[in-house]
């Protein structure tokens, strides 16, 4: 309120000052007509004026705090604007105003409301396509792994390919609408991270044998408290990021998983490194960033960005936090590190 008080009356410093003016030229006055009187009628009017002043500012600024709370509340119920409604308060110019930000206000609203409707429905249907979508691919990791010896090898790994890159582009669409409710499904228990990356490690068998990966699994057989499928899903992507990235010039491709701990395990960190393309210095700062491929890649025309993003949000909803380092041309590492959360 203080502050208020304090703004009203720079506002109306101007009038203070020539109402402090006009006091002193009538001082002069009297001091010239009754120089005997003068401090008596001096002081009085001094007074008085003061008074006054005092009176109108309270008035200002008992007006300007309706004005205040009517505008917020204008603000707040835009939709059920009446102008009949607005207090005395308004009148003017100040109507006008008020009358052109309401109009603006419902004008955005609709707009948002419409935004709002179109973006639900697209979730909703990207959700049912991504369940939808479910069925064929079941049927065609059954007939892979059932009549494998009925293809050529050729056939099978092209047809593995294609069902590994359409699980994970479900994967990041399920993931993401998960991550964007206002409800979340995760069940934190205590869990292998050897087991957990031995999962990843085979989702990708097929193409990490495919392009002829020598992978290190020396996770220690540490528990670490997380949500099984999230955790899953990051490690996941790690793998599948670092099969995209192959560099072709390499003779060898070499994928390490490995954990590092204190002594008393309350600080547990898993790294997944290979040895593939790298990511030059100036695309660091923003491979977590949403639609972020980088310039650096051949790959890039393939890729969507939402890799690395998913596995940013996924870390920061299961309180694990994600590093990078990474030259280019000399590999790609990534690091969680768990909480302890004893």
């Amino acid at each position: 309120m203080l502050q208020k008080w304090s703004g009203c009356f720079k506002n109306h410093i101007i009038w203070f000052g020539m109402l402090i003016c006009t006091d002193l030229l009538f001082s002069l006055f009297l001091w010239l007509q009754n120089p005997d009187a003068f401090w008596v009628l001096a002081g009085a009017m001094v007074f008085v004026s003061l008074c006054l002043f005092g009176i109108s500012l309270w008035v200002v600024y008992r007006r300007d705090a309706k004005k205040e709370s009517v505008f917020r509340e204008v603000l707040e119920y835009s939709e059920e604007f009446e102008e009949e409604k607005l207090p005395r308060v308004f009148e003017g110019a100040d109507k006008e105003i008020i009358r052109a930000a309401v109009e603006k206000l419902q004008m955005q609203a609709v707009e948002n409301k419409e935004q709002a409707r179109y973006i639900r429905e697209y979730e909703d249907y990207m959700e049912a396509w991504a369940h939808e979508v479910k069925t064929p691919l079941a049927l065609m990791t059954f007939v892979l792994d059932n009549r494998r010896d009925e293809m050529s090898a050729e056939a099978y790994q092209k047809l593995e390919y294609a069902r590994n890159q359409l699980q994970e582009d479900i994967s990041q669409v399920l993931y993401y609408a998960g991550l964007r409710s206002p409800h979340s499904d995760s069940l934190f228990e205590r869990i292998s991270l050897r087991e957990c990356c031995q999962e990843g490690l085979t989702e990708y068998k097929v193409l990490l044998e495919e392009h002829q990966y020598a992978v290190k699994n020396e996770v220690e057989d540490l528990l670490v408290v997380s949500d099984r499928k999230g955790l899953s899903f990051m490690v996941s992507q790690a793998v599948s990021n670092s099969i995209k990235y192959t560099d072709p010039m390499k003779q060898k491709n070499e994928l390490l998983l490995y954990t590092e701990c204190s002594r008393d395990k309350k600080e547990i960190s898993l790294h997944i490194r290979d040895n593939g393309m790298g990511v030059p210095a100036y695309d660091l700062p923003f491979l977590f960033d949403k639609g972020f491929t980088g310039k650096s890649h051949g790959y890039q025309k393939k890729a969507t960005g939402m890799g690395l993003y998913l596995v940013k949000e996924m870390a920061r909803k299961l309180k694990i936090e994600v590093d990078v380092h990474s030259e280019q041309g000399e590999g790609f590492e990534i690091i969680f590190r768990f909480a302890d959360v004893d």
